[in-house]
């Protein structure tokens, strides 16, 4: 169970996120309870709701959100699951990457995931695994084609 010390010391930003072909206000609603249900248990303040609704590339409400981040308006994302933040591997690695750099916190609910906890996976093995993790992608990038979307809203 995810415990918060210094719950005034944290801006909460809480992101939804549900498919468009979904019962969309059923889905929406249900995240929002769960989310809140948690902020309320920790005595957090929510400073913003961050909600997508869409396919992969819709996602104004993540990106709004990680402007935020760095704007340091906020400094805990909570969300109900890893999955929906995102399903895409090198995105969540980016996410975290931002997360870090701007000395912010990462909740997900539902698995009790919490980047302060000494046992979440990216602070055990960080160094390799971001490493192994780069080259993977640059090899998938240069495959595909791509670049990094989150690359567009990275301010320095």
């Amino acid at each position: 169970m995810i415990k918060i010390d210094n719950s005034n010391d944290y801006n909460v930003g809480i992101y939804i996120r549900t498919g468009k072909y979904l019962n969309t206000n059923e889905v929406v609603d249900k995240q929002k309870r769960i989310l809140d249900t948690f902020v309320n248990n920790n005595n957090l303040k929510v400073h913003k709701y961050y909600i997508d609704i869409g396919t992969r590339d819709e996602k104004d409400g993540l990106n709004n959100m990680i402007k935020d981040i760095q704007a340091r308006k906020i400094n805990m994302i909570i969300v109900k699951a890893t999955e929906v933040l995102t399903r895409d591997l090198f995105i969540f690695l980016d996410i975290m990457s931002i997360i870090e750099q701007n000395k912010a916190r990462y909740i997900a609910v539902e698995g009790d995931i919490d980047s302060e906890d000494s046992s979440f996976f990216l602070k055990k093995n960080k160094d390799i695994f971001i490493k192994w993790l780069e080259d993977k992608k640059k090899d998938e990038m240069k495959k595909r084609g791509k670049y990094n979307r989150l690359k567009k809203v990275k301010t320095n």
